[in-house]
């Protein structure tokens, strides 16, 4: 009975490794959202992405944008913030595409859906300006490029090591 019970805790410690080293069940990259905001105060209609390779860097976007109860921690790579830009209601929100999330050729490609309300969905008459803060694996790439559910190129960055 007991060694079946430590051969159920080594594959049952096996499995959760594998999962957080290979990204089952998220994407094979390692990208991972680790914060949202509906306001991020964006100025315009574009969507918009910020890389913060420091806390500092982090730190100074979120008191000019007047963001100050959000708080994330920058780690190496660094953080990449990916906006929506102004929507007229609430209902929008952006969602990490992990099919569309790769590593290769030194680019790392993170994909989003870019997701409206329904048409006769109930939302708030409110303009909202949604965010995701995204952070960047430690794995050898150059460049960042965010894709929209249709492979459009939404922002890119080079990433400074």
């Amino acid at each position: 009975m007991r060694s079946v019970r430590l051969i159920m805790i080594s594959v049952c410690a096996c499995t959760l490794t594998a999962c957080a080293t290979f990204g089952f069940g998220g994407n094979q990259a390692g990208v991972r959202i680790v914060g949202k905001q509906k306001y991020c105060g964006s100025a315009s209609q574009s969507s918009e992405v910020h890389y913060f390779a420091s806390q500092a860097g982090f730190d100074n976007w979120v008191n000019f944008r007047d963001l100050g109860n959000w708080h994330e921690t920058v780690r190496t790579p660094g953080l990449m913030v990916v906006e929506m830009g102004q929507r007229p209601t609430g209902g929008y929100k952006l969602t990490l595409d992990n099919k569309q999330t790769q590593l290769k050729d030194n680019v790392l490609t993170v994909g989003f859906n870019w997701n409206a309300p329904r048409i006769d969905a109930a939302v708030s008459q409110a303009m909202t300006t949604q965010c995701v803060a995204v952070a960047l694996p430690k794995r050898s790439y150059k460049q960042v490029k965010v894709l929209d559910q249709l492979g459009n190129a939404r922002g890119s960055f080079e990433v400074q090591r």
